[in-house]
């Protein structure tokens, strides 16, 4: 079930965050920032899936749940730290970019 929730929470969340990305970068050089925030996002997709995938096996002679369990909550401490990160150097809700007028 835990899965079948981040896979959801991943599809809804994915469009957001590619609208502010490029919403953030100057109209100049949004392909730029289009290439750049798909292959970070692919790269670091594939670096989770290899560094969570070998938790998991390093612990599988003990027990296969233990190691998806600290996968799980290395991801959550990661998602987390982001939140946050995000959170403090995001800028305000409705405040005005450099060369664009606020709504």
């Amino acid at each position: 079930m835990p899965l079948l929730l981040a896979g959801f929470g991943t599809s809804f969340t994915m469009p957001s965050a590619t609208v502010a990305a490029m919403e953030a970068a100057p109209p100049e050089v949004r392909g730029a920032a289009s290439g750049a925030f798909n292959a970070a996002r692919q790269s670091g997709s594939a670096i989770g899936v290899a560094l969570f995938g070998t938790l998991a096996a390093a612990s599988a002679s003990s027990a296969f749940c233990a190691g998806m369990r600290l996968s799980a909550l290395i991801a959550a401490g990661c998602f987390v730290t982001g939140a946050v990160l995000a959170a403090v150097s995001g800028p305000a809700a409705g405040t005005a970019r450099p060369g664009r007028s606020s709504p």
